[in-house]
């Protein structure tokens, strides 16, 4: 099994962080108050204004990274695409996602052994890191014609394309 790799989480971080902001509390947004991209929805009992920047690495490092199980992907940039992906959407929308992309494999946003042997022999043939990209973009595009969620819609696409080691 794969195993955790540190430094490969902080250079993720560099990234997420140029995408996520400091405090920001639009009325639009549902994930409420957000600080660096953690959100009083998803973490109610946070202080968020307050949040320091190691506390959202934290947070990421647990519940982003860990949790998704991006061991098994070995591309960095196609982890990290996941990852952001996840801060963005939530966890099982970004690996059901990912699935979507690959055959045989069951689409139930859990990213384990199976998931991972699937996206190493579907690199061998696609360029995976490009469909997933396209995918987040059309997800954002259908997210988009949700309630108040068109202003933000020049934003995800800029973050995707914004994506990169």
């Amino acid at each position: 099994m794969p195993t955790f790799n540190k430094h490969r989480f902080n250079r993720f971080m560099d990234v997420i962080l140029r995408s996520e902001g400091d405090y920001v509390n639009d009325p639009a947004d549902l994930g409420g108050e957000t600080k660096y991209g953690i959100t009083k929805r998803r973490y109610p009992e946070l202080d968020i204004p307050n949040m320091t920047i190691e506390k959202a690495k934290e947070i990421y490092y647990d519940d982003f990274y860990i949790d998704t199980n991006l061991q098994y992907i070995n591309d960095d940039l196609l982890a990290l695409h996941v990852m952001d992906m996840g801060i963005n959407a939530g966890r099982k929308v970004a690996v059901r996602i990912l699935q979507e992309l690959l055959k045989d494999v069951k689409q139930d946003g859990v990213l384990g052994p199976a998931t991972g042997t699937a996206i190493a022999n579907a690199s061998i043939h696609v360029d995976m890191v490009t469909a997933y990209k396209a995918k987040r973009i059309e997800r954002y595009y259908y997210i988009s014609t949700l309630r108040d969620n068109s202003k933000f819609l020049k934003g995800w696409i800029n973050r995707v394309h914004n994506t990169k080691l």
